[in-house]
């Protein structure tokens, strides 16, 4: 199944196991191995984002620095705008929830 957490990406491998409930079904997922890497780009640019963001905060204390903030910035936006808004998490709690709505949506006279 494959992951998402902020930076982090990869595979989660497991078993999936369906029980019998009340009128509907159980599924349960146990996480057996993990493959997960950091996205080496985008924190990257969020590293430059952080460095542009500490100019323009720290300037107001050592004044020599005024002359980056502008540069920081472009900096810090955009690594808002490339990476920071972008990052989303998808795992396997979001898959069982996703299974749950399509199970209510097909059986409408179950309830749970």
């Amino acid at each position: 199944m494959p992951v998402v957490r902020g930076l982090h990406q990869g595979v989660l491998l497991g078993s999936l196991t369906v029980e019998p409930a009340g009128g509907g079904s159980v599924l349960r997922f146990v996480v057996e191995e993990s493959h997960q890497s950091v996205n080496r780009p985008a924190f990257f640019i969020l590293l430059l984002g952080a460095l542009g963001a500490g100019t323009v905060v720290l300037w107001p204390l050592y004044p020599p620095l005024l002359s980056f903030a502008p540069v920081g910035v472009v900096l810090a936006l955009a690594a808002w705008l490339l990476v920071a808004s972008r990052l989303r998490t998808s795992g396997p709690e979001d898959f069982m929830k996703l299974v749950a709505a399509i199970g209510k949506q097909d059986s409408p006279g179950l309830e749970s």
